[in-house]
């Protein structure tokens, strides 16, 4: 081995200029990559408001809360004040589902259950908080973008964007949320099959605000097969007992 060579390969030997250079290159593909990720994003969260959160609160919720009617002072024809509140505060904390009153009131959380007469469906609510957790944008009429911008102005994909950066849970740090508890959810005997670990209690409080039962536990049997599928892609090849 030639002594140059040699010379990079030992592990004491450090090339700053090279590591240096290294790092730059990571950095700048990083950077690149990155306006592409906000531009997807920023697409997302408008096409969801447009198609499935705005036609909500227009058809379910503007009649008491636009603006010939606003229940409780709260109107939910604009963003400004959406993120206004109304006599009992603001509504929505953008990013932040589990904080938002709208969410819990669509969920029926307690004394919270908006629409009064009707409830959301599953894929509704889903839309709703998904919507608020990727900072609640809004695009088109209604649209007073980010605090500070003039009403009747649509906010920029800069203000639109920073917005979503700032608040989509995908940028947020982790927080632990406690198992939910699913006394009352199923049956007794069911329930206490599904309470055996918190991701069966997560999984199980799904199953419930979803409207649906659990299906039975699957035996040995079912289990040995359902695994030589995953492994082999075919049943077994001998008797199952």
């Amino acid at each position: 081995m030639s002594p140059s060579l040699e010379s990079w390969l030992r592990p004491t030997s450090v090339r700053p200029a090279a590591l240096g250079l290294l790092a730059s290159v990571c950095l700048a593909g990083a950077a690149v990559a990155e306006a592409p990720a906000r531009d997807v994003l920023a697409r997302d969260m408008e096409k969801l408001f447009e198609s499935r959160v705005r036609p909500l609160l227009v058809e379910k919720c503007q009649g008491c809360h636009g603006e010939k009617i606003a229940e409780a002072g709260l109107r939910l024809d604009t963003r400004r004040s959406l993120l206004a509140g109304g006599d009992d505060g603001p509504v929505v904390v953008p990013g932040d589902a589990a904080k938002s009153r709208l969410v819990a009131a669509v969920r029926r959380v307690g004394d919270l259950a908006m629409p009064p007469d009707e409830k959301l469906s599953a894929e509704e609510v889903a839309a709703i908080e998904t919507w608020v957790a990727g900072g609640a944008p809004w695009s088109g009429p209604g649209a007073d973008g980010p605090a500070g911008t003039p009403a009747g102005r649509a906010a920029t994909m800069d203000e639109r964007l920073a917005t979503a950066l700032e608040t989509h849970w995908a940028f947020a740090p982790p927080r632990r949320h406690p198992a939910p508890d699913l006394a009352g959810a199923f049956e007794p005997g069911v329930a206490a099959a599904w309470n055996r670990s918190s991701i069966d209690r997560f999984v199980g409080a799904g199953i419930a605000a979803a409207g649906l039962a659990p299906a039975a536990e699957a035996q040995p049997r079912d289990l040995y097969r359902r695994l030589c599928f995953d492994l082999t892609g075919v049943p077994p090849s001998g008797p199952i007992r």
